[in-house]
């Protein structure tokens, strides 16, 4: 959660940044990233009763005083309804690429999965390594994932289709095959 909050900073300081022209993305090591922390997130889907989603929203459960910020209850429609609003604010790192006003590139290379994914998908260009691996999960752990449709849109719909009912990674070259890569290159 911190890191994508980080990210969202970052992003919109190089926004606003007048020596920033071009925005380049890349992880460090062997992949681009495998999205969000999992373990993190667990608490939101498994009923844990003391897991709170206030960090999502970069409240500090400890900092609430006397209890002057309630969540809704798990169960409820607000719920999850809060947390996808929050996945679609680029002030929280989800679409940051999206509202950008400059270039933006992002360099893929191993896997690119979940939040990674989608800043592929928000971004002007990508250039993805020879053994890139393309994909997102959340259709087999939570059985839905914020803008979906923006998927659809930059893989086209039987390809999206495939990805969500199956599960399966895409290749860097099925992922230039279907326009969403620009280039594939050797690692």
């Amino acid at each position: 959660i911190a890191a994508r909050q980080r990210y969202a900073d970052l992003v919109h300081r190089a926004n606003v940044d007048d020596d920033v022209k071009v925005l380049i993305i890349r992880g460090v090591g062997e992949h681009f990233g495998s999205g969000a922390d999992l373990p993190e997130m667990a608490g939101m889907f498994n009923g844990d009763p003391d897991y709170s989603v206030l960090p999502e929203f970069a409240i500090d459960p400890a900092d609430t005083g006397d209890g002057d910020v309630k969540y809704p209850p798990q169960g409820s429609y607000r719920y999850i309804a809060q947390v996808t609003n929050l996945y679609a604010n680029s002030n929280f790192g989800l679409r940051s690429l999206q509202d950008f006003k400059k270039i933006s590139i992002v360099e893929a290379k191993g896997y690119c999965y979940g939040w990674h994914f989608y800043q592929a998908a928000d971004a002007d260009m990508v250039i993805a390594s020879d053994d890139t691996l393309f994909g997102h999960s959340a259709f087999r752990y939570v059985g839905w994932a914020a803008r979906q449709w923006q998927w659809a849109t930059m893989m086209g719909l039987r390809n999206f289709m495939e990805m969500v009912f199956t599960g399966r990674p895409f290749t860097a070259q099925e992922m230039k095959d279907c326009a969403f890569v620009n280039s594939v290159v050797p690692k």
